[in-house]
């Protein structure tokens, strides 16, 4: 869940979990892993896997839509930590547009960036491989005002002979908008929580197409 929090003169304070870790992704079409496999898969990333590339980086922007600049953690308005439910994320942005958009409710989700992924894909059957992600360089996070569905690999970068591949990664999620002086006693990480455990149920029954039961 995004929880959204209006304040004056265009500032929003966004938080929420970007994506959780060591839990299966919904099935995703083999064009998504990089040439890695020929079946579609299932993706999952390690625990610990965040915080190290959180940890080995000088910094990780934050954009909407992963195309416009919010900011950064070296501009200390994005935070960023892993926890025992996966990749957190708080910001404090200053921007009409985006004010604009998380007053109409279009905030629709996270996403994430990451590149030279240490990952190991192994069959689960002759429909289906899994991905296990233990290690990558986290580029950016963003906001989304689209609709929220994996976004397969785009090359963003050639040198020479060797293109550059950078992976994004939706977290379908929901928004929740609350008011500067909103007085509620809100526990947003317990009930992000509680929405993922209801994702995962979801996400059983879209494997059992392909013959796979986490």
């Amino acid at each position: 869940m995004i929880k959204v929090e209006l304040r004056a003169n265009d500032t929003v304070e966004i938080s929420g979990y970007v994506n959780a870790v060591e839990r299966d992704s919904r099935v995703l079409p083999a064009s998504m892993s990089g040439g890695r496999t020929l079946t579609p898969f299932v993706e999952k990333v390690k625990a610990g896997a965040f915080a190290r590339a959180i940890n080995k980086s000088e910094d990780t922007e934050l954009k909407l839509n992963h195309t416009r600049h919010l900011g950064s953690r070296k501009e200390k308005n994005l935070t960023l930590y892993e926890d025992n439910v996966g990749l957190f994320a708080k910001a404090i942005i200053t921007d009409k547009e985006l004010a604009r958009a998380a007053a109409e409710r279009k905030l629709t989700g996270w996403s994430f960036a990451f590149r030279n992924p240490v990952d190991s894909i192994e069959p689960v059957n002759d429909k289906l491989s899994r991905r296990e992600l233990m290690d990558f360089d986290l580029d950016e996070v963003s906001i989304l005002t689209v609709t929220p569905a994996y976004i397969g690999t785009s090359v963003v970068e050639a040198r020479g002979e060797k293109s550059l591949f950078t992976e994004n990664r939706c977290f379908e999620d929901t928004a929740e908008i609350v008011s500067k002086c909103d007085t509620r006693d809100n526990n947003a990480q317990q009930a992000q929580r509680s929405l993922i455990k209801m994702r995962l149920e979801l996400l059983k029954l879209k494997g059992k197409e392909y013959g796979y039961e986490p």
